[in-house]
């Protein structure tokens, strides 16, 4: 295989946005509820399900025995 160092012609994306075409925007998934401080927060997910809630726990959890195993 042979590398050449030419410099490449640029050329328009394939498959972009045409002129006209709707672009629909999803409402926001994530919110940081009120009350939250620097060490503290709470969030609302919406039409989120049970592996995201799995996920998060399981990491949380994973944190936190860490942590009281260097206590003991």
């Amino acid at each position: 295989m042979a590398q050449t160092d030419a410099d490449q012609e640029l050329r328009d994306a394939a498959g972009g946005a045409e002129a006209g075409e709707e672009i629909v925007v999803e409402k926001q998934r994530l919110r940081l509820l009120p009350g939250s401080s620097d060490t503290a927060a709470s969030f609302a997910f919406e039409r989120e399900d049970h592996t995201l809630g799995n996920a998060l726990r399981y990491m949380i959890m994973k944190k936190y025995a860490a942590v009281t195993e260097t206590r003991i």
